[in-house]
């Protein structure tokens, strides 16, 4: 069941990035506006692209208005204004974006802003609405659900900063290292022992990720300093370190 609910996710996607690079929006001076947008922000000229997109969202844009509002919301590319951010998605919801809705979902969940039961409504509300991403996770056990957070889309435009990891189907990638760190990781990094960072550390992770994802797990695998080779779990693979890092320095972790 997993398997096909993660093959499915994969899936979902790949289509997901279809999508993005043939959906068009309304008007084409708006759309050309956009297009401008994502370019720059590919190019990771992101105060250009922000000013980009805020030109092509007020001129009515819907996917100008998606992306700045993911990008705000997200606080990983442009300043941080989550107000901003909502504003746009909700906006987008309420008249049937579907990636708009599976965007605010994942955000609620992420601030634990939304019981389960809501969180489940809001997820359907997204599948009913079109989302490919939303209607993957409605496969997955609840217990697996709420791993593909707001803002992965920005990812996918930086090739440079994806990881090998996240291309192969990053969902999978955080179920597994879920996995590998609540029976291998958890005892040392959820107590911050001997200054292991938590999951829930992100300052601490955003200034690790500085270093490049390759770097961190070539630490994780070899040791470094204090941390010994593969967190002094020996029977696990290379592959299994890979996702626990992954997992606890992405940002989607609880």
């Amino acid at each position: 069941m997993l398997r096909s609910a993660m093959n499915t996710i994969c899936k979902a996607s790949l289509v997901s990035l279809a999508m993005f690079c043939i959906l068009g929006s309304a008007g084409g001076a708006a759309r050309a506006s956009d297009e401008s947008g994502e370019q720059l922000f590919r190019q990771e000229k992101f105060v250009a692209a922000e000013r980009a997109w805020t030109k092509a969202a007020r001129a009515g844009d819907l996917r100008a208005q998606y992306m700045l509002g993911l990008a705000l919301i997200s606080g990983r590319q442009f300043p941080l204004d989550e107000q901003r951010g909502l504003a746009y998605l909700a906006a987008l919801s309420d008249r049937g974006h579907g990636d708009a809705t599976y965007a605010l979902y994942g955000y609620r969940l992420r601030k634990h802003l939304v019981s389960a039961a809501d969180a489940t409504a809001l997820l359907e509300k997204a599948a009913a609405q079109g989302s490919v991403n939303a209607q993957a996770e409605l496969e997955l056990p609840s217990g697996e659900r709420g791993l593909q957070m707001a803002g992965d889309e920005l990812d996918l435009m930086v090739p440079a900063r994806v990881s090998k990891l996240e291309a192969a189907g990053h969902a999978g990638a955080l179920v597994r290292g879920r996995k590998v760190y609540e029976e291998s990781c958890q005892v040392c990094h959820a107590q911050g022992l001997v200054n292991a960072p938590r999951p829930t550390d992100r300052p601490v992770w955003e200034l690790r990720n500085k270093q490049g994802f390759d770097v961190l797990v070539k630490h994780a695998i070899d040791g470094f300093r204090a941390h010994p080779p593969k967190g002094g779990m020996p029977a696990l693979t290379g592959d299994q370190v890979r996702d626990a890092v992954f997992y606890m320095s992405s940002g989607r972790s609880k």
